[in-house]
């Protein structure tokens, strides 16, 4: 339940008597924080027999003789402590493997300053209030410095690597011309520019030095595509008049049904269009009907029954939605719905409860296991008795979900149609695909391959040296003539343009997924409707600036073609990140210091490198603390080397490094 149960520690006293009230804040602490306690919980130095035997002892007091002993040893330091400020610090394995917390100050005043900033504040760093800083956000920020992944953090490294350079330089014997220099960071920084151009300019004699930055999350195109392509009204003329207008002549008799996805409006001047033309071409008996692709049992309620019940006595309806049942003997991945039919009504209820006062529980839907048609509908008077009824089948096709990956799944397409007789005899009879089927076969056949291939291609190209992905969006911003408008039912609205970016952004996630590729990419789909016939897409895929950080610097050698000299700005391999000693006054606290390990004296180099420069940053006025730390003056950073030996890597100068946001502050004293 992370409420500590016990105390597996001791509280060591030393000589001083005055010691006895640190540790009794301490004592105090420790009581509150645990279910239960062990007494007693604190002894004098002198009673400890053999060290190694107490339990993470908290050790309290200057005047203490297992303090002396670790500070004889080299395992602690009390020197640098000044009147009235105390030491907290950690060390572990202190007495064989027990890990040992030290409590002292340079004189009383401070013993009492450490014993109350741990008793009372840890680990908070001063202020107590909820979401105030803690020791853990300092770790965290000192990783993200290490990581390169702050403005200073990156400028630090940059700078870092520049010296390199130019160290390797001027070891040449070979003469460079002018340089330029481009520094991708988080953001840019034309000061830190002109500050890097003058170390550059100091460090090889050379005037024509150029230096910009850039900020990392700049867009960049990679592709930016504009598809036009053809309408299903269009197709819809087209057979209009090469398919059906040269059997029709005077005097003959004509119904045409269509079925396209197109608001209704649109719907209703084709209709009318298209009686016109063919009573032009002298047809007497004229039926036309454009029916809705789009949500079709929706609309076949909405525009075919409802009308029809205006003038009847209906006082309920019964309508049964046959279940989708997919086929089983095929192992897909992924199958439709059994209420695929069922969802497709939403919200006709509601309609109907407002346009004839049928009572939403009037209103009867029945999901059933076989039935001659996807829906079958009766309408019962007061008396029960049947005043209408209906059946009606979506005009569907199958096609699979992924093209990309066959078999995964099939799907039922509400797709278009038209059909048409002449004086009884069929003269068309045949699918017209709609315009968000058109646009769907050009997403599956050519973008996802295209987007797949570029993907794929980058994700081949990283490495241990560049693992980040420089990817950032793919818009997809799609004009389409479709249905989109509010029925008046709470808010709710009748989009097919909606919907289309709903699936856009589900499907190619899934897409991304299956391929390998889920997260290299954020999709934005925008989807809107259009006054014309045409369906134009713009499909844009953009990628950062750079993958991450990074120094591109490029000099004229001679009579050479220039030498370009990359360095991208990785992770340093710093480990085990942990705040190990606070240095702590009654009013604010001195400095906290970091430790760190480094696996070999390559990666400890490097490390120095980059909080050096950040002093000099700070030096020059750049990178100050963003994120400040009440009542703390600094924070120094050590790193242990494989030889074991401590590396002090900021001297005590006055500058310490506070890998707050990756910045630092002046010590205030």
């Amino acid at each position: 339940d992370l409420s500590p149960d016990g105390t597996e520690t001791n509280i060591i006293i030393g000589g001083d008597p005055v010691d006895v009230v640190g540790a009794v804040h301490v004592a105090t602490r420790l009581g509150l924080e645990t279910t239960g306690i062990t007494l007693p919980i604190a002894k004098r130095d002198v009673d400890v027999l053999v060290a190694p035997n107490e339990p993470n002892p908290i050790l309290v007091g200057r005047k203490n003789k297992l303090v002396e002993a670790l500070v004889e040893v080299g395992k602690a330091r009390l020197d640098d402590l000044r009147p009235g400020e105390g030491a907290i610090e950690i060390v572990p394995k202190a007495f064989g493997e027990a890990t040992a917390t030290i409590v002292a100050g340079a004189d009383r005043a401070g013993t009492a300053a450490a014993s109350l900033q741990l008793a009372r504040r840890v680990p908070y760093i001063w202020n107590t209030d909820p979401g105030s800083p803690t020791l853990q956000d300092l770790k965290n920020d000192a990783m993200d410095f290490f990581a390169a992944r702050s403005d200073a953090g990156q400028a630090a490294r940059v700078l870092a690597e520049i010296d390199a350079i130019i160290r390797d330089l001027a070891q040449s014997a070979e003469p460079i011309g002018a340089v330029e220099a481009k520094v991708y960071l988080d953001e840019t920084s034309p000061k830190f520019a002109e500050f890097l151009r003058k170390q550059i300019q100091d460090g090889t004699g050379r005037t024509d030095i150029s230096v910009n930055t850039y900020a990392i999350k700049n867009p960049v195109s990679v592709f930016d595509d504009t598809v036009k392509l053809d309408s299903e009204i269009d197709d819809f003329w087209a057979s209009f008049r090469s398919d059906l207008l040269p059997h029709v002549k005077a005097g003959s008799r004509v119904s045409l049904e269509a079925t396209l996805s197109e608001a209704p409006d649109v719907r209703a001047r084709i209709e009318q269009e298209a009686a016109a033309e063919l009573k032009k071409a002298g047809v007497n008996d004229v039926r036309v009907n454009v029916s809705s692709a789009y949500k079709q049992g929706y609309f076949w309620l909405i525009e075919r029954v409802l009308p029809a019940l205006r003038d009847k006595d209906v006082q309920a309806l019964h309508l049964k939605v046959r279940r989708a049942t997919p086929d089983l003997s095929n192992e897909y991945r992924f199958r439709q719905l059994p209420a695929r039919w069922l969802k497709t009504l939403f919200p006709a209820d509601e309609v109907f409860n407002r346009e004839l006062g049928l009572s939403l529980n009037s209103f009867l839907l029945e999901q059933v296991d076989e039935a001659e048609s996807i829906y079958s509908l009766e309408a019962l008077d007061s008396r029960g008795q049947v005043v209408y009824a209906s059946k009606f089948d979506p005009v569907i096709a199958q096609r699979e979900f992924l093209d990309a990956f066959p078999g995964w799944s099939v799907v039922d397409v509400e797709t278009g149609r038209i059909v048409a007789t002449v004086d009884g005899a069929q003269i068309i009879d045949k699918r017209i695909e709609t315009d968000l089927e058109r646009f769907w076969n050009y997403y599956q056949a050519e973008l996802l391959p295209k987007l797949r291939d570029t993907l794929t291609n980058a994700k081949s190209a990283r490495s241990a040296t560049n693992p980040v992905s420089a990817f950032r969006d793919l818009e997809m911003t799609i004009s389409i003539s479709e249905p989109d408008y509010e029925i008046g039912e709470t808010g709710e609205h009748i989009s097919a343009a909606e919907a289309l970016s709903h699936d856009l952004y589900m499907t190619t996630n899934t897409f991304l997924g299956a391929a390998g590729l889920s997260g290299m990419v954020r999709v934005i789909p925008i989807a809107q409707p259009n006054q014309t016939t045409s369906t134009v897409a713009q499909i844009k895929l953009t990628k950062n600036s750079a993958p991450a950080g990074r120094l591109e610097l490029t000099y004229n050698a001679s009579d050479d073609e220039p030498v370009k000299i990359t360095r991208d700005l990785t992770p340093l391999d710093v480990r085990g990140i942990a705040a190990m000693r606070v240095v702590a006054r009654a009013n604010r606290v001195r400095e906290i210091e970091l430790r760190a390990t480094a696996p070999d004296e390559a990666a400890a180099a490097k490390a120095a490198g980059a909080i050096e420069g950040l002093v000099r940053l700070h030096q020059a006025g750049l990178y100050r603390t963003a994120l400040s730390y009440d009542r703390v003056d600094g924070v120094a950073i050590n790193v242990d080397g494989p030889s074991g030996k401590k590396t002090q890597l900021l001297p005590n100068t006055g500058v310490s490094a506070v890998a707050s946001a990756g910045m630092i502050s002046a010590d205030r004293d």
